[in-house]
């Protein structure tokens, strides 16, 4: 049996569909830029994917949603956004054609549901309060110790929105 190699233009164009979600991709600028025919490029597209290059990048763009929902805090609209939709209700049409679910519901489903307003936890009456450590006594002069109170270190979820919204702009700019 003969197995077909991978046509490298072919590979570029679909590395570029994944890298470019959020913007415009026509498969008649990929074919020119890789210096093919529209048809003859779709023929070729076809043949190494599966489908054409336009329900190749509907898939990707749905997969790209599904991730983004189901483990971060983004909201609709930003996630929208970065995989290439304007539409909400295109969006949610096309996501739940893919998937099987409305991505909101997709969301609530998930372990990336929002936190309530409130990150701490409410002390409850059986719950030890938080008590600072007790000084040491040593030889030398004794200086209070470095203590934080635990409720300093929790996040809200703005500030995890946030630097998550950082950290993907970062990553798609590089």
């Amino acid at each position: 049996m003969k197995t077909a190699i991978p046509d490298p233009r072919i590979t570029w164009a679909m590395d570029h569909m994944q890298r470019c979600l959020e913007q415009r991709v026509e498969p008649v600028a990929l074919a020119h830029r890789i210096s093919l025919s529209p048809s003859r490029f779709c023929q070729l597209f076809a043949a190494q994917a599966g489908m054409g290059p336009l329900r190749y990048l509907a898939r990707l763009r749905m997969q790209r949603a599904r991730i983004l929902i189901e483990r971060t805090f983004l909201t609709m609209p930003y996630i929208m956004t970065l995989v290439g939709y304007d539409d909400a209700a295109r969006f949610a049409r096309d996501f739940q054609r893919q998937h099987g679910v409305l991505p909101d519901a997709l969301r609530t489903a998930s372990a990336a549901t929002p936190l309530p307003a409130e990150n701490k936890d409410p002390v409850t009456a059986d719950t030890p309060a938080y008590s600072a450590p007790s000084k040491r006594r040593t030889g030398r002069r004794s200086r209070p110790a470095k203590t934080r109170d635990p409720s300093d270190c929790v996040r809200t979820d703005a500030e995890i929105r946030d630097e998550l919204l950082w950290r993907l702009a970062k990553r798609f700019t590089a």
